[in-house]
């Protein structure tokens, strides 16, 4: 399993490094690369895991491979998770990251298989739904409260709803955070925007 961090915050990236490396047990240590600024990462190769500052990406591949072979046509899917750590126990990082862990370990097939809630201990209802998105993708454009309104044709008051709710599911307290991951989502290809929240 290969593990990207992208951040500009470098105690965050060592932290975070820390409590991924703690996840791994000894006999299993060997099986994970995490890929640190001091690497060079090649081009094309294929992380499972990347770490950013509010967002985490799962890469699913279809088949297994060798860490060394390289092939184009291997089938992937990427999810997104909201992933904020400002606020948060140490222990329930570990829990998310754990759970990301898990999932990453997941072939293409068990995602898209209705066992995926029941695999992983998620709730279908705590997803984010297609109004919710769309109120997120909005609010990533930079659009406000009133022209995702009248987009939507729903008053303010219920795209406000809404759009507290999408806060609760993703964990983002923080307005800040909520935004960039919205931002960061609308730089993803229109099959990529996949996002899970945990």
């Amino acid at each position: 399993m290969k593990i990207s961090i992208e951040s500009e915050n470098i105690f965050y990236k060592k932290g975070l490094g820390f409590l991924i490396q703690e996840m791994f047990p000894e006999d299993k240590i060997h099986d994970f690369l995490l890929i640190t600024d001091g690497q060079q990462q090649e081009e094309g190769e294929m992380l499972n895991i990347i770490f950013r500052d509010s967002s985490i990406s799962i890469n699913l591949y279809n088949k297994k491979i060798k860490d060394d072979e390289l092939n184009p046509n291997n089938k992937k899917s990427t999810l997104h998770i909201p992933f904020a750590c400002k606020n948060k126990k140490t222990t329930d990082i570990k829990w998310m990251i754990g759970k990301i862990i898990f999932i990453a370990s997941l072939k293409i097939d068990e995602y898209s298989n209705d066992d995926f809630y029941n695999i992983t201990g998620l709730k279908k209802h705590e997803q984010l739904s297609l109004t919710e998105t769309k109120i997120m993708l909005s609010i990533g454009r930079g659009d406000d409260i009133n022209v995702i309104s009248g987009q939507l044709n729903r008053s303010e008051k219920t795209i406000h709803v809404h759009w507290r709710n999408a806060s609760r599911k993703m964990r983002m307290e923080n307005k800040a955070d909520f935004y960039n991951y919205a931002k960061f989502i609308l730089t993803c290809r229109k099959n990529e925007r996949k996002t899970l929240c945990l």
